[in-house]
Parts: C-alpha cells; sequence; structure tokens
C-alpha cells in the first residue's frame, strides 16, 4: 500500500513499511497540485492521480507510471465537485463535474471523456434523479465497477444520502445508505471493500469501536454489518478517513486534516484483529502544511495522458 503526502512543495510516495530512501519517490508538486491554498479533493484510480480544488482550479491527473501530467479545459462552473471514474466496458476515463450552488442558473452538470477527439466538456443530463437536490459532502468518491459513489446532503440539512454515477450511462442515482449511520460525518468513509462498496466509520454509541459496512448486493441494497471492538482507541475523536486494502483486507486509517510535522497512520488487520502504528515524518525540507491519503491499491498504468 502506498500512502501520498502532499505539502506546498512536493508529494511523496512511501511503501508501507517502510521509509522514504531516497529523492526518486518524489512526485513535483507544481505540476499536480499547482500553488492553490484551498483544500484539495484527491481521487486515485487505476494508477491514476486526480486532484481538484472545489472554489477554482481545473481538475489535474498526473500517471505516476509515465511521469505524464494533465490538467483538464476550464470547466467553468463556479464551486464544483468532480468525479473521476472508469467506465470497464468500453474502457473509458471519464471525469464529471457538479456545481455545487444551489441558485437555480448555475446548476449543472458536464463530463470529459478521455480519447474523445474534441477534448472539452460537454453538458450531462442527470437522467430521472437530480443531483441537484442534495449538497455534495467533502467525503472523497470511490468508483467500483463503473460506478461512482459519493455522499451528499439535504439542501435544508436534515439527512445524507447515498448517490451513485453511471460512468457508461452517465446517469445518476439514489442508494440505499446504511441504517443509522450519518454519511455527511467527517469520521465516515466510503471504500472498495475487496470488490463491493464499503462504508466505514465510529460507532453511534462507542467512539472507540469502528462499524464496517458492505453492499452485499447492489441491486437489492442489502447491506450486512461487522463492528470491530476497541479499535479506535486513543486515536483522536474527530477528523480520521478510512480506507481498505484490496490485498490484505487492512484497514488503514490516516487523519482527515493538514499537519505540520508528523502524523500517524494505523493498520488493522480483521483476520488476526491486530493494529499496528506508523509514523510517518514531513521532510525537513517542509515549509507548509501535509495531509496523507491512502492508496490501497497501487499499480502501474502505462496508458498516455497527452
Amino acid at each position: 500500500m502506498d500512502i501520498l503526502v502532499k505539502n506546498r512543495v512536493h508529494a511523496f510516495s512511501y511503501a508501507y513499511p517502510h521509509q522514504i530512501t531516497n529523492e526518486n519517490n518524489q512526485f513535483y508538486q507544481e505540476k499536480i497540485f499547482g500553488r492553490s491554498k484551498d483544500t484539495a479533493q484527491f481521487q486515485y484510480l487505476r494508477g491514476l492521480i486526480g486532484f481538484g480544488s472545489p472554489k477554482h482550479g481545473k481538475f489535474t491527473i498526473h500517471n505516476p507510471t509515465t511521469g505524464q501530467c494533465v490538467s483538464l479545459p476550464d470547466v467553468g462552473i463556479p464551486w464544483r465537485f468532480y468525479l473521476f471514474g472508469y467506465d470497464p466496458l468500453r474502457n473509458q476515463y471519464k471525469v464529471a463535474c457538479l456545481s455545487l450552488s444551489t441558485i437555480e442558473p448555475e446548476k449543472s452538470c458536464k463530463v470529459f471523456t478521455f480519447g474523445d477527439p474534441a477534448k472539452q466538456w460537454r453538458k450531462c443530463s442527470s437522467g430521472h434523479y437530480s443531483p441537484f437536490e442534495y449538497l455534495a459532502c467533502p467525503n472523497e468518491a470511490v468508483c467500483i465497477n463503473g460506478k461512482i459513489y459519493y455522499t451528499a446532503m439535504k439542501i435544508d440539512g436534515s439527512g445524507s444520502v447515498l448517490i451513485s454515477f453511471s460512468v457508461e450511462t452517465e446517469r445518476f442515482n439514489h442508494g440505499q445508505a446504511p441504517e443509522n449511520i450519518f454519511l455527511h460525518r467527517g469520521d465516515v468513509s466510503l471504500v472498495n471493500y475487496q470488490g463491493k462498496l464499503g462504508c466505514i466509520g465510529r460507532n453511534n454509541l462507542n467512539n472507540e469501536d469502528m462499524d464496517v459496512w458492505v453492499m452485499e448486493s447492489a441491486e437489492k441494497q442489502e447491506w450486512s454489518k461487522i463492528t470491530h471492538m476497541a479499535v479506535l482507541q486513543e486515536i483522536p475523536s474527530s477528523m480520521i478517513s478510512f480506507a481498505v486494502s484490496h490485498l490484505g483486507g487492512e484497514i488503514i486509517i490516516v487523519p482527515d486534516l493538514y499537519c505540520k510535522f508528523a502524523s500517524d497512520v494505523y493498520y488493522y488487520s480483521p483476520n488476526n484483529n491486530r493494529r499496528s502504528r506508523l509514523v510517518i515524518q514531513t521532510p525537513t525540507s517542509s515549509q507548509g502544511y501535509f495531509r496523507i491519503w491512502p492508496v490501497t491499491e497501487p499499480v502501474e498504468n502505462i496508458m498516455s495522458l497527452l
């Protein structure tokens, strides 16, 4: 598993459990992240890294295998939310961009398809279910089997919902969320749980316990639930994010905030009920804050972005 560490100068790649040993592990942040101080929206998909800023800035995709980096044309949508997905049936990568504005004239959805000779954003019909009835949460989206899942909150703040976007048909749909879970909370994460949609978060009754929900049937919207006791003991009760390693099934717990000098990352193995801790140090040359994103299926992708 890799961990991406971002600050205002560089982005580094850690391979657990080893630390950085040479400069070859550096990605050049000027090309990937730019100089924006806004909270970045991060998505990792089949060896490609995608970043975008909600307030401004183009969506940028970086291929660590080839070293290529490309920024998509300005979408022209204020206060945007990006969805980066892959259609396995047509072998296509697409980026959808939603307006987060609640003002009717500014509501818009556009799609960019890689490989399209036009290389332009085009308007997308949302289908029967409108995504504009809800406000997309800042939690990271996840793409599984050609569908991108993300969480959203009702405009009046009365509750949260699960929304999916089909990369193939470019249609939105509302999904059945797990019972008694608040998807818009910062300590709840959507994950790819070994090929199925998963939802991991703190137990509502005990902050030390961790609930793992798995959608066993996407057609029937049926969820299973397992509670792991005391996994989050002595871990700060706020600002955490989860991911799942595909190979070993480990649950990775990382801070969902920007750090100055060092940060703890935890690995929990459900198979042997064991938790381990890794401390990630910021480079001595760092002059800003950094954040960690877990990458749970690191692969090489020789796809050209140019």
